[in-house]
């Protein structure tokens, strides 16, 4: 309870002592950096107490001591991102080489893998109204020698 009366009289003296000055101090810029260098000096004041409070020094021990992904975990997930924006790029790519083409109404799906010599698609899927030999021109940039590829259309 002594630490919490002698915190509220360290706060109560600093707003106090820092208004007596700031009324002295006339307008303009050395009355704006005596306001920010009051604001650092009240706000250690506020968390003066968690640094000497022994539950706070276990308390950031425990967040700083958090278990962090292992060197594995954190590999899966770089892959997984790299798939991902392959699939997105892929996808974009495609959909504006047909809409290039005069295709506007069509939506890509593309699946990628990733093997020895980096990433490739593994499948696509068109969904629209199109001649499958058409898309069959259009696609073979984006081919790999194992992707599949698949055209859905809405008849």
């Amino acid at each position: 309870m002594d630490t919490v009366r002698t915190w509220v009289l360290l706060l109560c003296g600093v707003a106090v002592a820092s208004a007596a000055v700031g009324a002295l101090l006339p307008e303009g810029r050395s009355k704006g950096a005596f306001r920010v260098l009051t604001s650092i000096v009240f706000l250690y004041a506020l968390v003066l107490p968690l640094r000497s409070t022994a539950g706070a020094g276990a308390w950031l021990d425990r967040i700083l001591s958090a278990d962090l992904p292992d060197a594995q975990a954190l590999e899966q997930s770089a892959a997984d991102a790299r798939l991902l924006a392959a699939n997105r790029a892929m996808e974009t790519a495609i959909a504006d080489a047909l809409h290039a083409a005069g295709y506007r109404d069509v939506t890509v799906r593309v699946q990628c893998a990733e093997e020895s010599g980096g990433i490739s698609p593994e499948k696509i899927t068109v969904r629209g109204n199109l001649a499958r030999d058409d898309l069959q021109q259009l696609l073979r940039p984006y081919l790999a020698a194992h992707t599949s590829w698949e055209l859905l259309t809405e008849d």
